[in-house]
């Protein structure tokens, strides 16, 4: 006698079998309809996207340099202005200074002569003077350059101003432009200036210029 039973398993399981194979190729081509559909969404939303504006630099404009807080304090701003009667350079220094009878001077020089050796004949001149022989002790020397020229300073004991500092600037082949003070209250002949009165002349000189 004939199972029935069999065969409609069998029959049951061909059916499932060939129904997954239709199916499979509609699965898969709604796959890819699905990621087309994805992709073109995403193109859609990048090009609709509003894109961001470059935000305008904002341009610095220069500090207000005359401001309290960012104004360079000029540190001479309160010094005193010599002009020499000769209108030949003028030089400012502080209250604290004195700049003696005669702050600048002009003194004639050969052409020959290096600054070093007309200041040097110089001081033989001076401790050669009979009304205070060997007066003149110089106590530190030093080739600077003031106002673009050629320089000596020295710190000095001299008659009858006491210790000084003295200053000798190379104006031409035939000129030479003497400058000289000390800190009021300090020009005693035996008590050496400090660090910070050297410093004060070298920013006193700092200010020297000449007019002509």
């Amino acid at each position: 006698m004939f199972d029935f039973t069999l065969f409609d398993s069998i029959c049951e399981r061909w059916n499932d079998k060939n129904m997954r194979k239709g199916f499979a190729p509609i699965v898969a081509l709604a796959i890819a309809v699905a990621f087309l559909i994805g992709i073109g969404a995403a193109v859609g939303y990048f090009k609709l996207k509003p894109k961001p504006t470059a935000t305008p630099q904002s341009t610095s404009t220069p500090a207000d340099l005359s401001s309290d807080t960012q104004v360079l304090e000029d540190e001479t701003a309160d010094w005193k202005t010599y002009t020499d009667p000769k209108n030949i350079a003028t030089i400012k220094y502080p209250q604290s200074w004195s700049l003696g009878t005669i702050p600048i001077d002009v003194l004639p020089k050969e052409s020959i002569q290096t600054i070093a050796n007309f200041v040097k004949e110089k001081e033989v001149k001076e401790n050669s003077d009979p009304m205070c022989k060997n007066c003149l002790v110089v106590h530190s020397q030093k080739e600077v350059t003031v106002a673009g020229k050629t320089a000596i300073v020295q710190e000095v004991n001299s008659h009858p101003v006491g210790r000084n500092m003295r200053a000798y600037l190379l104006k031409n082949d035939s000129e030479v432009v003497f400058v000289n003070g000390f800190p009021i209250g300090k020009n005693f002949p035996d008590v050496a200036f400090t660090l910070k009165d050297k410093e004060e002349f070298n920013q006193i000189l700092s200010t020297f210029r000449f007019t002509n």
